[in-house]
């Protein structure tokens, strides 16, 4: 009979209580080094310390039941951990939402739930018996295991991706054309879209408004776009689409192709022009040599290295790793979308960390840089990811010093559509208006850049969002129960258009304008058409889908002019 003060059988129960925090390790220290953050930082060791913690309550089960609660415990850690290493193209979150949602709009949501388990349940036997036959010893063998792992991690660190001048072509001897320049503001809410009701939204009204109005911009105060996603709404604006229908399907290739060959870069090439694209890691507005753009900038976007040199406190910087890095999870985004806001940790950590601002910024010191090398004969093509969540900004470009404050544009219910309750809509205008304030303040100086170098006057410049802020108390989700409201069309349609020509006359338009529409009939030689001013409704998997989409539902827009007009 083993002693319980026996070495063999303290090691035994040691390896127990660390192996389930051991699984996530290896991967942990995976995505610190694939970030580039500094490995041996003190809140990257607090951040492994809480994930080895977070696993001791199925460690306990590893000890007092090995072959039944411990084996079942150490079964779903493995199915997670599985989950991670599938190559990304099986698209196994989106598979999961989209089927998810059938089982939810066949079965209800408990009856979902219950035929999400009874198909699991065969999946999950085969490592059950394997575990369960290993009993006492599963823990050291799990112990082991990844502990070599995480050892091997460490010896070959993750390679990081390749950033800055990624693709460049020779497109020969550029001609002496005026510059272009297209910046896509992602999640850039028009002038009349931002609301009244919320202290700081009039006087940021009044502030965009001076802003492109002084700066010699034709500023559509009521635009909007036809999408309320960037995947429908930029492909349709780049290529002149009156409707996506028919047009995108579920083939993720098929959908890049839309982006970098789309019909306006195929107009500036045939015009002389050299195109510089500059976009984040995963969208390719480049496509290589199929593609019309000459040089290729990628930048990263989200990086935890934006919080490495922020005045923020040890514990602070952990708790942003720590939600990066579950979110970073297939089986954690998966679990938060089965069990919705009441499964999130929000409380305790900052939601859900997307650190786009920081890097965005920085593209447009680069490009200014760029442009001041070679401002003839170029066209400057970039899709900035700010005022986009997460909110982390204040309006002097600072990171805020508690992530708990930073926001997103909410907690969405796909059986619902719900995404925001009165209180939280109005906590997170707050900090995104502070964030766009910082992002106005750096195109100042972007602006005052192009004047010092004479670039300014005879360009084109066209200035967007993709969609709103996304801030809506209701997502116009096709499923969604609730009516949307004239407020919630504005959160989620309303966006900014500014466009500087010298034969533009400057000064703030009224008209309700469609951003798709217009931008067809100026630069694609298209019309604006004579359709009404309607919008599309969204499915809450198109993106994911394995087939194409049925055609998106249209319906009127309205909501925007609330408050005055005058410029």
């Amino acid at each position: 009979m083993t002693s319980t003060k026996s070495p063999k059988f303290l090691l035994r129960h040691l390896a127990n209580l660390l192996a389930p925090g051991l699984v996530f390790l290896p991967s942990f220290a995976a995505f610190v080094q694939y970030q580039g953050y500094p490995l041996w930082r003190l809140e990257v060791l607090i951040t492994a310390g809480l994930l080895l913690i977070a696993g001791l309550p199925f460690g306990l089960l590893l000890s007092l039941r090995p072959r039944t609660f411990g084996a079942a415990a150490v079964t779903l850690l493995l199915l997670a951990f599985s989950m991670q290493i599938f190559p990304e193209e099986m698209n196994l979150l989106g598979s999961w939402g989209s089927l998810s949602q059938d089982l939810i709009d066949w079965a209800g949501p408990f009856g979902g739930v219950a035929v999400s388990v009874l198909i699991a349940l065969p999946i999950a036997a085969v490592p059950f018996a394997v575990l369960s036959w290993l009993g006492p010893n599963l823990g050291i063998v799990l112990a082991t295991v990844f502990s070599m792992a995480l050892v091997s991690t460490l010896l070959l660190p993750a390679e990081p991706p390749p950033l800055g001048e990624t693709y460049r072509r020779d497109a020969g001897a550029t001609r002496d054309l005026p510059l272009v320049i297209h910046l896509v503001l992602d999640e850039q809410i028009g002038v009349e879209g931002l609301p009244a009701d919320i202290a700081g939204g009039e006087e940021l009204r009044d502030d965009l408004r001076r802003f492109y109005v002084d700066f010699g911009f034709a500023l559509y105060g009521r635009a909007y776009s036809e999408y309320s996603r960037t995947t429908h709404s930029v492909p349709a604006l780049l290529n002149g689409f009156d409707s996506l229908d028919g047009k995108i399907s579920g083939d993720a290739d098929e959908l890049l192709r839309l982006f970098w060959g789309n019909r306006w870069f195929k107009q500036l090439a045939q015009r002389g022009y050299f195109i510089n694209a500059y976009h984040m890691k995963g969208w390719d507005y480049c496509g290589g040599e199929a593609g019309y753009a000459a040089r290729c900038v990628t930048y990263t976007a989200g990086s935890i290295t934006n919080i490495a040199g922020a005045d923020l406190t040890v514990d602070a910087k952990a708790k942003v790793i720590l939600s990066s890095y579950l979110y970073s999870l297939v089986p954690y985004r998966a679990f938060e979308l089965l069990a919705g806001p009441a499964g999130r940790l929000s409380r305790m950590l900052p939601e859900r960390p997307s650190l786009y601002g920081p890097d965005s910024l920085a593209v447009l010191e680069r490009m200014l840089a760029d442009i001041r090398a070679a401002p003839r004969g170029n066209a400057y093509f970039a899709h900035l990811m700010v005022p986009h969540v997460t909110h982390m900004l204040d309006r002097d470009c600072r990171v805020r010093a508690d992530p708990l404050t930073w926001t997103s544009y909410g907690d969405l219910d796909i059986s619902t559509g719900a995404l925001n309750s009165a209180a939280s809509r109005e906590l997170r205008y707050n900090g995104y208006f502070a964030q766009v304030g910082c992002l106005h303040s750096a195109l100042r100086r972007f602006f005052e850049g192009l004047m010092e170098i004479g670039a300014f006057e005879d360009a084109t410049i066209v200035v967007h969002g993709d969609h709103g802020s996304r801030i809506a108390r209701v997502a116009p989700l096709t499923t969604a129960p609730q009516p949307l409201s004239d407020e919630d069309l504005a959160d989620m349609y309303s966006v900014l258009l500014a466009v500087r020509s010298p034969s533009l006359s400057p000064g703030y338009r009224q008209d309700l304008v469609s951003l798709q529409a217009l931008f067809r009939e100026m630069f694609l030689g298209g019309s604006h058409g004579d359709r009404p001013p309607d919008i599309f409704l969204d499915y809450p998997a198109t993106f994911n889908a394995k087939h194409t989409p049925p055609p998106f539902p249209r319906r009127p827009m309205s909501g925007l002019g609330r408050g005055t007009n005058s410029p």
